[in-house]
């Protein structure tokens, strides 16, 4: 069995140690707060004389159950007059309201979470089968990426790549969103310069054609002149 430790008596002991106690010469007793005389001191000897129409009762209780609710408060000094209320009270029919209230409340409690557990499964369904493959190992790139921001930046940065994790379409859409966005930006001093060199080319052309236009006027008005000049002439002559 069990080892006990052997015991013996001891002929010192004296019982539990208690602190030695000695008289105290300057005790008084108990200590009391001083009293002293109040003048302004008076007692009321009609205390409801002066206090109006009840309207309403505040009750302030603590409990730890659920779904207290108190009616009916009935305020009178007549044992008489609240016998005859208790009477008219239909304290069966509140109680079965108020448990089937309650009953109802817990169903819809109970059919709610279990709506919100089914598309919490989905979604985590989804989400695995997106797993594997591209979407995968792109979404897991995301989260390692997120998981290095610190802060509340990265808890609302993690929302969008849970979406794209269980909605394969939209993580396309968003790589196809970035490729476009990365190749203009590429693009876009290459294509400025080309506008550049166009409209560059386009002002010269002009240029040249307005040349052309007022050399060959310049030719045409010399032409007129030399052919006017013979008809001067022989209009002098026959004078």
């Amino acid at each position: 069995g069990e080892w006990d430790q052997p015991m013996k008596e001891n002929p010192d002991y004296k019982g539990p140690w208690s602190a030695p106690m000695i008289d105290n010469v300057l005790y008084k007793g108990e200590w009391a707060p001083r009293q002293i005389e109040n003048p302004k001191h008076f007692e009321d000897k009609t205390p409801f004389a002066n206090v109006g129409k009840i309207s309403s009762v505040a009750l302030e209780i603590w409990t730890m159950s659920d779904g207290l609710t108190l009616d009916n408060i009935l305020i009178s000094k007549e044992f008489e007059t609240m016998d005859k209320a208790a009477e008219t009270f239909d304290f069966e029919a509140k109680k079965e309201a108020k448990e089937k209230a309650l009953k109802e409340a817990e169903e819809k409690a109970a059919k709610e979470a279990e709506i919100a557990a089914e598309k919490a499964e989905k979604a985590e369904a989804k989400k695995a089968a997106n797993a594997e493959g591209f979407p995968g190992k792109v979404t897991g790139l995301m989260y390692k990426a997120v998981g290095k921001i610190p802060g509340k930046a990265g808890e609302v940065l993690t929302k969008p790549v849970d979406f794209m994790a269980e909605h394969v379409m939209a993580l396309y859409a968003f790589l196809a969103t970035t490729c476009i966005s990365i190749l203009y930006l590429i693009l876009s001093p290459f294509i400025k310069d080309a506008k550049k060199t166009a409209a560059a080319k386009k002002k010269v052309g002009k240029a040249k054609k307005t040349d052309e236009v007022q050399e060959d006027d310049d030719d045409e008005e010399e032409e007129e002149e030399e052919e006017e000049k013979p008809k001067k002439r022989n209009g002098r002559s026959k004078k």
